[in-house]
């Protein structure tokens, strides 16, 4: 049980601590290259631990906890209240104060894959029964992947011609992980998905959200109420992959006849 317990936290701390002390020296130093290439240095760290530590965890999901459930609703509300936003800052507001967008149908597609997301989250957390059919539960799990994908598109589109520009790196790529974290996810419900991609793509996206949105929390004079939404979300799907990865099932011992066979 104490191996089990180890490799549970080597799945985790490492991610979270490095993500915090990231974000810490980002505060002060927002734009310091050295905090880059020391970011990126971690992120190869984190893939090479969980290359080692991929055999230990089976290629499935655990069944729904306390945490999880947790972790599910608060991402699905917080998708919620994107939805609500987006949604008043481009329609219902005073004209003066609407968002323009540069391409519209992006901006739509994320809404509708955020209220999509949403759905799925807060069914996992509070009606799971709905999701027990395997092919439906596959379907609603790739909602948050499509917006995630949208979203990416909508926020480079939005940056013009200097996406990576005042963080913009950590920001892009956090999210790019996170998509690529709920895609193994997918898999996994789908019996088709690997520790190792689910793992590595975990910790890196806890470690790249934690960086760029403490500072952009921290220090929120510039940024709208959209941004800063998105910024309390996108660590709140940091909290969903940690806690999905430190519940995430030990490998079952093989069995000699299993052995013999392969």
């Amino acid at each position: 049980m104490k191996q089990h317990l180890t490799y549970r936290l080597l799945s985790v701390i490492p991610a979270v601590l490095c993500g915090a002390v990231l974000a810490f020296v980002r505060i002060p130093h927002p734009a310091s290259i050295a905090v880059a290439i020391a970011a990126a240095a971690v992120c190869a760290a984190l893939a090479v631990l969980a290359f080692c530590v991929r055999k230990q965890f089976g290629s499935e999901l655990a069944g729904g906890s306390t945490a999880v459930t947790f972790a599910s609703s608060i991402v699905g509300l917080l998708l919620l209240a994107c939805f609500a936003v987006s949604v008043y800052s481009l329609y219902f507001a005073p004209p003066a104060e609407r968002i323009a967008v540069t391409n519209t149908t992006v901006v739509l597609l994320a809404d509708l894959f955020s209220l999509l997301a949403a759905v799925y989250f807060l069914l996992s957390a509070l009606i799971p029964s709905l999701l027990a059919n395997q092919g439906a539960r596959l379907l609603w799990a790739m909602t948050p992947v499509l917006y995630c994908a949208f979203r990416i598109l909508s926020d480079f589109i939005a940056t013009g011609t200097m996406p990576l520009a005042n963080g913009g790196g950590y920001h892009i790529l956090g999210m790019i992980f996170a998509m690529l974290f709920l895609l193994c996810e997918a898999k996994l419900i789908a019996k088709k998905g690997k520790p190792f991609a689910y793992l590595a793509c975990g910790q890196i996206a806890i470690v790249l959200n934690a960086a760029y949105n403490v500072p952009l929390l921290a220090d929120f004079k510039g940024a709208t109420t959209a941004e800063l939404l998105h910024g309390v979300m996108f660590l709140a799907f940091a909290l969903y992959i940690a806690v999905r990865l430190f519940t995430l099932p030990y490998a079952q011992p093989q069995t000699e006849e299993a052995i013999e066979q392969a």
